[in-house]
């Protein structure tokens, strides 16, 4: 094997490597990013879960207050009873609104950051292509340059030894 041989060799494994490190990047990232989609919907689940408990709790209170109305013989359909109970189901409304809104803050967050480890993943795999092409072309280059190959190849040596023929002894 010829030392260009050898050089072109030992230039293809570096090259190779680069690229299955980009590759292996990428991979993790992109476990990286489905991990973020499976937080985003836990997130989701969660903020579901909780608003539902929250809107029942309302519900069980402002019913707990029309109960206790109607057992002091209030009116429920007029005047301060009535306010009340609206000021509550509002309230209620906004807070479930709030954990709504929360949730929905959680999800996005995640998908960002899910967008954010694909392309990152995306950019290592690019880059393992483009650091291969850099270490060849560079290798090629420097391989021209020295003269092992390309236009400045210098021709192995051909030279052959002579020997002096003396008439006699000395």
């Amino acid at each position: 094997m010829g030392i260009e041989t050898a050089i072109m060799a030992g230039l293809a494994i570096s090259a190779g490597s680069q690229i299955i490190g980009g590759a292996m990047k990428m991979g993790a990232y992109n476990d990286q990013a489905e991990s973020y989609i499976q937080q985003a919907a836990i997130a989701r689940q969660e903020s579901i879960l909780e608003a539902n408990r929250k809107q029942r709790e309302i519900d069980k209170l402002a019913a707990r207050q029309v109960m206790g109305m109607a057992k002091n013989r209030i009116l429920t359909s007029e005047g301060s009873p009535l306010e009340l109970l609206n000021e509550t189901i509002t309230l209620g409304r906004e807070e479930v609104t709030a954990i709504v809104n929360r949730g929905n803050s959680m999800i996005n967050y995640y998908n960002s950051l899910s967008k954010q480890s694909t392309n990152k993943g995306r950019s290592s795999l690019i880059g393992g292509y483009a650091g291969a092409a850099s270490t060849l072309l560079t290798g090629y280059y420097k391989g021209a340059d020295a003269g092992l190959w390309g236009p400045n190849k210098v021709p192995k040596s051909t030279t052959t030894t002579t020997t002096a023929k003396t008439g006699g002894s000395l």
